[in-house]
């Protein structure tokens, strides 16, 4: 049976060509569960899925893209795959666990009932052993990010389209997404989706680490300072470098905006 109907219309908004290899076939919960050899917590994430589809795959020999040349690493073809979650919220920590359980680069869409969206992409690798192939642990070089019903979250899902994707190779059309993923978490905090165009240099880039290293510790230092157990005392010495992390902050949105030309 085919996955649950989406609020968002994925064919349209992906705009797959003829050379991806196109299936809404549906992957079996257990088969993963199997192949990956996933500890009992992954198999309790993988758990929260009701539907798992295989939307599409991007291989060199259908598309022309070429696959990444490189000694430990067969980065020959990227999933599409969409998941539907039911009424759990635990979409991040869930996406974690389905692209550890894939040996190709894989883009995720997750849904639950209540209508919330994340998607992520993740480079996985699979390196060549005595035995064979064999799929190690992900990698951390992965981006997820949830979609909003807001213009900058019209504008992320518009920059999507496979045509506008970095094709050089299939590890830069992965890096690609998640690079477009990793600014739509940029635009809740500068007000607009910045131009994926306008961020594959790398000064922009570095600005983008810079901001996102630097909310993160604003929000960490926040997490800390409105915890039950932190004391008055603590709370004071977390005064200078909360302030420190919100001007930080506060000054990489101003860089990227200037950058950016809004």
């Amino acid at each position: 049976c085919g996955a649950p109907v989406s609020s968002i219309d994925w064919e349209s908004t992906l705009a797959m060509p003829p050379c991806v290899r196109r299936f809404e076939r549906t992957i079996p919960v257990h088969v993963l569960e199997r192949e990956a050899d996933l500890t009992r917590t992954q198999r309790e994430g993988l758990g929260k899925i009701e539907t798992l589809t295989l939307l599409g795959v991007a291989q060199e020999t259908t598309t022309s893209i070429p696959a990444t040349p490189a000694t430990d690493r067969r980065i020959d073809a990227v999933l599409f795959v969409r998941a539907s979650l039911g009424n759990t919220r635990a979409l991040e920590s869930t996406a974690t666990v389905v692209h550890a359980c894939f040996p190709h680069p894989s883009v995720l869409i997750l849904e639950n009932a209540r209508g919330d969206v994340c998607l992520s992409a993740a480079l996985t690798s699979r390196r060549k052993r005595a035995t064979g192939f064999a799929v190690n642990a992900m990698e951390a070089d992965s981006d997820i990010g949830s979609w909003r019903r807001t213009e900058q979250g019209k504008a992320f899902l518009s920059s999507l389209a496979f045509e506008t994707l970095d094709q050089r190779s299939l590890a830069h059309l992965t890096q690609d997404i998640m690079a477009r993923i990793r600014l739509a978490r940029v635009a809740r905090l500068v007000g607009f989706y910045p131009d994926p165009g306008l961020c594959r240099t790398p000064d922009v880039v570095a600005v983008i680490e810079r901001l996102l290293e630097c909310q993160g510790r604003q929000d960490r230092l926040r997490a800390r300072w409105k915890a039950h157990g932190t004391t008055q005392r603590e709370r004071l010495r977390l005064r200078i470098p909360l302030s420190e992390a919100i001007d930080q902050t506060k000054a990489a949105v101003d860089e990227l905006t200037r950058r950016c030309g809004r």
